[in-house]
């Protein structure tokens, strides 16, 4: 069996999935600010690695970060080593490994269907099209890389398991899951091991000897994943002290399973939200149509059956949830769904609910804006522009009218379809939204407070939103204001507390003179002078925001 090349994809292949990247990348990028609390967060972690040149232990407002691996990280600041440090870097990275998964998925269909090209053309658009794909692809966050190395892991996998000198595939297998475990931690082995265990079911008439040898295989790319990443997690925990040692060597592997320290959810959950984040394929006529084409006699079904099922059910174990947790069984579902509609027709209304989800949206962001419908929203929703909508309406009028000839024309305008009115709920919504979710102006304010000496303290738990936006130095205090505020009010005569209140000003206790207010994510941003808080005194102790 032989690893078939990228450059035997069809170029219009290539050429259309990186043009749908760059419009969508593109739009997202001009559109939104990066988003507090995960995007910023992200980067504020590789600007403190940065700023005080410990490459080991990543910190976060001075703190051991032990949340996530370093390699984002490393890779963050490989390209300000090279650019300078800049925010486009940090948003072109992870989106470039989403450009890589659509080309691996495509390599992966060439190698798992020989013979059947159509469907390494139509698999990466499938997954392009997935609306939680579509939405993440370009988000700054570890999940793209994860996803990467997790497809590099299964195509050494999948072509290991059919050669007899097979030992380079091995080592490339094991160098992507230490990199993967690098990323993300040891959920980048699950789909792996899930199909590694499963190979009597897709590999058949395989000899003793070929089983032997491929477990064997799969032992020594195990070790060489646990020596890449534990080189870097012995080191790590010796130099970060006991609790980060206990954090990365327990609490982000086994403890995660035994009991989630966030997003705890039931082991359910991830069922009624399949339908929803496998979006618009769950509502295709020409999906249903041709699922019953699962073939299990088919060695590449089977394959992949064994890569998505094992895994879902291992993450529905998980304490931990989040949709974006099963980015890394998407593109099983896309070589799934290109394998049932290859060699099918089309049928002339197959572009019809994408028609009707263009026109609904559409509507929504028409009417919203105008009505409210008695919901409380944001102020800035009533400005949405209405023509946004009308745009989305008109292209969904189109693509119910557009002729349907084939199955490919389905996918290809399916995929376009979500990619537009993704990049049209991006210009509409942050074309006013962007105050909430721009942290900037408030990160350059407190850098300003930062050199003038000011001390700053942060109300309740900080997130490191404003770090890297104001190039922030120093780490801001943390404060419980109801029970330290007073403490460190004393000790910081001159200082600042940023606060956040659910209203402005009906829900900030009399006497407090604010210095600088701003919207932020449904909320506002407070920042007050010290004695205006000492002057408020038993009411601030009272009051919570």
């Amino acid at each position: 069996m032989k690893i078939r090349s990228i450059d035997q994809m069809p170029p219009i292949t290539g050429i259309s999935l990186i043009c749908l990247w760059l419009i969508l990348w593109g739009c997202v990028t001009l559109t939104r600010p990066l988003l507090p609390i995960d995007e910023t967060r992200c980067v504020s972690v590789a600007w403190e690695m940065w700023q005080s040149g410990n490459f080991l232990v990543p910190h976060l407002n001075g703190i051991p970060y032990s949340h996530k691996p370093p390699l984002l990280c490393w890779l963050i600041l490989s390209g300000w080593k090279l650019f300078g440090v800049n925010e486009w870097w940090p948003r072109l990275l992870p989106p470039l490994f989403g450009l890589g998964c659509l080309f691996l998925t495509s390599l992966l269909a060439r190698n798992l269907w020989p013979d059947k090209p159509d469907i390494a053309s139509r698999a990466p658009h499938i997954l392009l099209g997935c609306v939680l794909w579509t939405l993440f692809t370009t988000v700054v966050m570890y999940d793209m890389l994860v996803v990467f190395f997790v497809l590099i892991s299964l195509l050494c996998l999948y072509n290991a398991a059919g050669r007899r000198s097979r030992y380079w595939l091995w080592l490339a297998a094991g160098a992507s899951l230490g990199l993967g475990i690098l990323s993300k931690g040891p959920v980048t082995l699950i789909p792996y091991v899930m199909a590694a265990v499963s190979v009597p079911w897709w590999r058949k008439n395989a000899s003793g000897k070929d089983h032997v040898q491929f477990v064997g295989g799969v032992i020594l790319s195990l070790i060489l994943a646990a020596a890449i990443s534990l080189a870097w997690a012995l080191p790590a925990a010796q130099s970060g002290g006991p609790e980060y040692a206990k954090s990365i060597l327990w609490g982000q592997t086994a403890g995660r399973f035994a009991e989630s320290f966030a997003h705890g959810r039931p082991w359910w959950w991830y069922v009624p939200m399949i339908p929803v984040i496998l979006f618009p394929w769950t509502v295709s006529p020409l999906f249903w149509r041709n699922i019953r084409k699962l073939d299990l006699s088919d060695s590449g079904i089977r394959f992949c059956l064994s890569w998505l099922i094992p895994s879902l059910i291992v993450f529905s174990i998980i304490s931990g949830k989040q949709v974006y947790y099963l980015l890394f069984l998407f593109p099983a579902f896309a070589l799934l769904a290109a394998r049932f509609t290859t060699g099918s027709s089309a049928g002339r209304f197959d572009l019809m609910p994408l028609a009707v989800f263009l026109v609904t949206v559409g509507v929504l962001l028409m009417v919203i804006p105008a009505v409210h419908c008695g919901i409380s929203l944001p102020p800035w929703v009533a400005k949405v522009s209405p023509i946004y909508g009308l745009i989305l309406i008109l292209a969904g009028l189109f693509a119910g009218w557009l002729p349907v000839r084939t199955a490919g024309t389905v996918v290809w305008g399916s995929t376009l379809c979500m990619i537009f009115t993704v990049c049209m709920i991006h210009a509409a919504v942050f074309s006013q939204a962007r105050p909430d979710y721009d942290v900037r102006p408030i990160a350059l304010l407190l850098k300003d407070m930062e050199k003038k000496g000011h001390p700053l303290v942060h109300v309740n738990t900080y997130y490191g939103q404003y770090h890297f936006m104001g190039r922030l130095e120093k780490p801001l205090d943390e404060t419980d204001y109801i029970h330290e505020a007073p403490t460190w009010l004393k000790k910081h005569p001159e200082g600042r507390v940023l606060a956040y209140f659910r209203k402005w000003p009906a829900s900030v206790p009399s006497g407090l003179t604010p210095e600088y207010v701003r919207p932020y994510m449904g909320k506002y941003a407070v920042i007050l002078r010290s004695r205006s808080w000492q002057t408020a005194g038993g009411a601030v102790k009272r009051h919570t925001p």
